[in-house]
């Protein structure tokens, strides 16, 4: 006990409001402790975690500054050793709103990209493989560009269009 506190009290105030982010950041890296699921890029990756949205929902103020932030590492300095180089975001709904806040979230966006970092988009529980396995081909010495041209050209092809596939269906095992 502390303060009066039950274990269950104390437990409550280190769950996250949604565990949707977390979820997502265990595909990528949970290691191996013998209890569940390894993440697929588990011991390759470093994980710097930024909640953008909060259970309210939020802003895309909120979603450019934290795609800003992101791209600059945990240091908050730009081409330093601790840059981010993958993000992966799992947002939906309607982004339908003025010309000036979808130019404001465009240009953290091309911030992102024009320093290194992969942009690519998929459903919720496919972004977190894919940017698993962007990383670890990028721990294999590939860029960010090498590494995206290699899941698309190892995907496999489901015969549907484009616009319901993408390029298909990623095979890790032959990407990797």
């Amino acid at each position: 006990m502390v303060d009066n506190q039950t274990s269950a009290d104390i437990r409550a105030l280190f769950q996250p409001e949604y565990r949707h982010g977390t979820h997502v950041t265990g595909t990528i890296a949970a290691i191996d402790n013998s209890i569940d699921s390894v993440g697929v890029a588990a011991g390759h990756v470093e994980i710097y975690s930024r909640k953008s949205l909060g259970k309210s929902g939020g802003s895309l103020d909120d979603l450019a500054w934290s795609i800003m932030h992101a791209t600059d590492g945990p240091d908050g300095i730009l081409k330093t050793a601790d840059d981010t180089e993958v993000i992966a975001m799992s947002l939906g709904g309607d982004i339908s709103s003025s010309p000036s806040t979808i130019a404001m979230l465009q240009d953290a966006i091309d911030y992102s990209t024009s320093n290194g970092v992969t942009d690519l988009s998929g459903i919720s529980m496919a972004t977190p493989h894919v940017a698993a396995v962007i990383a670890l081909l990028m721990t294999n010495g590939l860029s960010t560009t090498q590494a995206q041209n290699r899941i698309v050209a190892t995907a496999l092809d489901m015969g549907y269009p484009s616009t319901l596939q993408g390029a298909g269906l990623m095979l890790a095992d032959a990407a990797i």
